[in-house]
């Protein structure tokens, strides 16, 4: 980005980094997680066979993102930590 204003960069922004890490996830959040992810999966290749890839995919992302939600909310982790 090279706008400026007055000479000077609009923003500022830090050298990108990023860390991976792998969770272990419980008994009882890994059946979860699996349970769910399938049923998205049906449900995509459902929409994918009615023929707009292009929404199919839109609602993929959503599906993902509401599973990540799912399984690192606090509540899942420790309602299910004990099974």
């Amino acid at each position: 980005m090279n706008d400026k204003v007055h000479g000077k960069p609009i923003i500022e922004l830090p050298t990108p980094h990023h860390n991976d890490l792998k969770l272990e996830f419980s008994q009882g959040v890994e059946i979860l997680y699996r349970a769910v992810e399938s049923r998205f999966r049906d449900l995509t290749m459902k929409e994918l066979e009615k023929g707009d890839p292009q929404y199919s995919m839109t609602y993929q992302i959503v599906r993902i993102l509401r599973l990540r939600q799912l399984v690192y909310s606090g509540y899942c982790s420790n309602q299910l930590a004990d099974i």
